[in-house]
């Protein structure tokens, strides 16, 4: 029978344990200068990116609608996306699934806004900036990212520590 063979904690554990702790410090920088432990993001997700283009747009059809005909259009509503589409302004579908509202009157300063992500001129901020317009794939993104960028970081500690300690 062989004896049973000692793991490397059991023969030498405070190397073991410094080692552990210099590769989680090194692990926890690594993240410290990614963006999961950040509180707010440095740049605009693409979801705020997305509706801000879609406000551009809309505001840019509604501009010329109103250069080009005597009513103006001061507001907007469903009925307003339905009009520009109908003479060609939008193209059907070409807004995303964000709730757009204006500000103003549209035919002198009023501007677009989306209640999540603010107005593209900068003038209102959104509740959520990272709000994602089509919200049954938000949570599978974020769920693939989290994991991701988790496994990614975390992984080689905890492999580490286990090879180590067993």
């Amino acid at each position: 029978m062989l004896p049973k063979r000692k793991s490397r904690f059991q023969t030498n554990p405070k190397t073991v344990i410094v080692e552990t702790i210099i590769v989680f410090v090194v692990t926890v920088t690594l993240a410290g200068m990614s963006d999961v432990f950040r509180g707010g993001r440095v740049r605009p997700s693409q979801y705020q990116k997305l509706c801000f283009s879609n406000q551009r747009v809309l505001t840019t059809a509604i501009e010329g609608y109103n250069k080009d005909n005597k009513t103006k259009i001061t507001e907007y509503n469903s009925s307003v996306y339905d009009l520009l589409v109908s003479k060609g302004y939008l193209r059907k579908d070409s807004l995303g699934e964000c709730e757009l509202y204006n500000e103003g009157d549209l035919s002198r300063d009023g501007y677009i806004s989306c209640p999540n992500h603010g107005a593209h001129n900068g003038k209102k901020y959104g509740l959520d900036t990272d709000a994602h317009p089509y919200p049954k794939k938000a949570w599978k993104e974020h769920l693939k990212k989290e994991l991701f960028v988790n496994a990614v970081l975390f992984g080689p500690a905890l492999l580490f520590f286990l090879v180590n300690c067993l």
